[in-house]
């Protein structure tokens, strides 16, 4: 898909060119041409809007042509795949998996070439446009994925080619599985299908019998379990989704690491049916993943006719089947726990993982189906990107917004207008009648009004000038960023939750030990890892937003630390967790990082930021109070004194004052 030329700017800075199947034809993407001097202020402000619009449209458009091409590559590989586990007369045609690959290679390239020229302008386009870019680096990693398995899948087929195993018909190969099975080295379904179970089979008995343990057979190998399966004991019936039943010797469990042959091979077999719902459950997963996150755009943006109300109750209901089966075949694989060795115990705790990622999974798409019911239900009218644009506008400039104007209904905005509903007086939906949308609008074309006078509540004489203040505060700040970098992940990830909870791990110890620049070089690595481990609005991503801002945080880069730390907010605030001790500690970092920019030149912070800044404070300071959290609440307290004395001002609250008092003589 590609957009018009109609759509294209002609003049002024140039945007980012959006036919990527194109140019991936032609090797190579259209540079951008404004990307110095547009975050240089060189160019306009509203130039600079009109450039960032169409820079996000195009974005868009170039990740939607990656999934298209990624969907066509899928299906080349899984037609690919089930032809290599399925019974064959001929030789397997490999020309679509090389053409797939050859594919997933050229757009990766491309698009980490794009995607280089898109992140500097990530910042200065809002948070919307960052959000694209992050989801720009997801699929970059997805291609690379695709690269993982087409090499995996075209070496399985050259192993095959090598080992010189016959062709074999669905007869020939149903008789393996029983011959395997006759000789106590195979316990799943007969279905003439030599998948990843059946080949780990066949190793175990190659193994056993002093063959090389390739996994594929000989002639004579494949005579001998034709021949066990018509003299062999017949194949005990074994459940669908269940595990062989633990190894045992004279009646008790075996040991850890078994001695029979027989034990072997049924721990191996139990490796395998493990590693294989494992993988099954990965791929579904990621599979799902982007249906949800394209639903949830899709709700939170512009109203589009086409959307389908019934597609996240479907998702859920799906993921539902399919976990009442895996529940069933995990319970039954807990049994089997410490008795077949380590790589048994780490295929179970991985199958663990995936089984709650699933359901983090169903748990978005349930409340994707109630979100679209409650829009429905508040009869608010349907509005274009531009009305969108103008309410957020609108809410900013009566300060009840603060986030990025990116035309996204999220939790931000809805809280936002929640907080202008009870201003005005009016039920507090979150969601807004044709007269507030109205009377926004009209706000976000008003002139703003300078305030003459501070809140009576805090007046302002100081003891200092603030001038004289401000390294004090700017060296509170640094100190304050320079504690450890977490005591515990929000999310409870562990270092082998994945390839996400290694990453993240292996960066936080890093960032810990003071070096931040593996965590600002990975961070679109784990932002992907995290992505297709857990999906984007899981508490692992709070986690990956956090630890990168505290490694830009303690780079003095307090701007991007904002920027994903207002992505962990809005993440941690959609998932509606009754936690408030993790919301207090993720809105004083904001609060912190806000103020820490601010200070960071030689002017006192505005009446703007002063409010902006006190609000996160304060809410921190309230959430930390409902949970218990008194070490986030003494914080907030010495960030509210430094947002004192930045301003020059004193305060009313005792706690405050006193902080105040103590660290600056105020």
């Amino acid at each position: 898909m590609s957009v018009s030329n109609s759509m294209r700017p002609e003049s002024g800075a140039r945007a980012i060119s959006v036919n990527v199947a194109d140019h991936v034809r032609r090797g190579r993407l259209a540079a951008l041409l404004c990307l110095g001097t547009c975050l240089a202020g060189a160019v306009p402000l509203a130039a600079r809007a009109q450039t960032c619009d169409q820079s996000q449209v195009q974005l868009t458009q170039a990740i939607v042509d990656s999934q298209t091409a990624l969907d066509r590559i899928d299906q080349a590989l899984n037609g690919f795949g089930g032809q290599l586990i399925a019974p064959r007369s001929e030789a397997i045609d490999a020309t679509q998996a090389v053409a797939a690959r050859d594919r997933s290679n050229e757009f990766t390239a491309a698009l980490d070439d794009f995607g280089r020229q898109v992140a500097p302008l990530a910042d200065a386009c809002g948070a919307g446009f960052n959000a694209d870019v992050q989801t720009l680096h997801a699929t970059i990693d997805r291609f690379r994925a695709q690269q993982a398995r087409a090499e995996q899948l075209l070496a399985d087929h050259q192993a095959l080619l090598d080992s010189g195993e016959p062709p074999l018909t669905q007869a020939d190969m149903e008789a393996v599985q029983r011959g395997l099975a006759a000789t106590g080295f195979y316990q799943q379904p007969v279905d003439g299908r030599f998948g990843s179970g059946t080949r780990a089979a066949i190793r175990s008995y190659q193994a056993a019998r002093g063959y090389p343990a390739t996994g594929y057979l000989t002639a004579g190998q494949l005579q001998e379990l034709m021949a066990a399966a018509e003299t062999g004991q017949p194949q005990q019936t074994v459940d669908v989704v269940g595990l062989p039943p633990a190894p045992t010797t004279e009646g008790q469990p075996a040991p850890v690491e078994p001695v029979s042959d027989e034990a072997r091979a049924i721990c191996a077999a139990n490796v395998a049916q493990l590693s294989s719902a494992v993988d099954r459950t990965r791929d579904y997963r990621e599979e799902l993943n982007p249906r949800v996150g394209d639903l949830r755009t899709m709700l939170r943006g512009p109203r589009i006719p086409a959307f389908d109300a019934a597609e996240g109750s479907r998702i859920a209901g799906g993921i539902d089947s399919y976990l009442d089966q895996l529940d069933v075949f995990h319970d039954q694989a807990e049994q089997v726990a410490g008795l077949c060795g380590d790589e048994y115990d780490v295929a179970l705790a991985s199958l663990g993982n995936q089984v709650d990622s699933l359901r983090s999974v169903q748990q978005r798409a349930e409340q994707i189906s109630r979100d679209y019911d409650a829009l429905v239900a508040s009869g608010e009218p349907a509005m274009s990107r531009e009305e969108m644009v103008e309410v957020q506008q609108g809410l900013q400039a009566l300060g009840h917004y603060s986030g990025g104007i990116d035309a996204l209904f999220g939790p931000g905005t809805r809280n936002a207008i929640r907080s202008y509903q009870a201003a005005i007086g009016a039920s507090q939906t979150g969601y807004l009648t044709g007269e507030q949308i109205a009377d926004l609008r009209g706000e976000a074309v008003r002139p703003a009004v300078t305030p003459v006078a501070e809140s009576d509540s805090e007046p302002t004489p100081a003891a200092l000038p603030a001038g004289d203040v401000l390294p004090a505060v700017r060296a509170h700040i640094v100190e304050a960023f320079a504690r450890p970098v977490v005591d515990r992940p929000l999310s409870g990830i562990d270092r082998g939750d994945g390839g996400s909870g290694v990453m993240w791990w292996r960066l936080s110890d890093g960032l810990a030990n003071g070096d931040a620049t593996p965590v600002i070089e990975d961070r679109q690595a784990l932002m992907g890892a995290v992505y297709f481990d857990h999906g984007a609005d899981s508490p692992e991503m709070v986690d990956a937003h956090q630890l990168i801002a505290a490694a830009y945080a303690s780079m003095g880069l307090y701007g991007d630390a904002q920027v994903h730390l207002e992505m962990a907010r809005e993440t941690w605030t959609g998932l509606d967790r009754d936690r408030p001790a993790e919301l207090a500690a993720i809105l004083e970092r904001l609060a912190s990082a806000r103020l820490a920019q601010v200070v960071a030149g030689s002017e006192k912070p505005t009446g703007a930021d002063v409010e902006a800044i006190k609000t996160l404070l304060v809410e921190a300071r309230s959430a930390a109070e409902e949970g218990g959290a008194d070490g986030v609440g003494a914080m907030a307290i010495d960030r509210m004194a430094d947002l004192h004395a930045a301003a020059g001002r004193t305060a009313d609250d005792a706690e405050v004052a006193a902080a105040l008092r103590a660290r600056y003589a105020m």
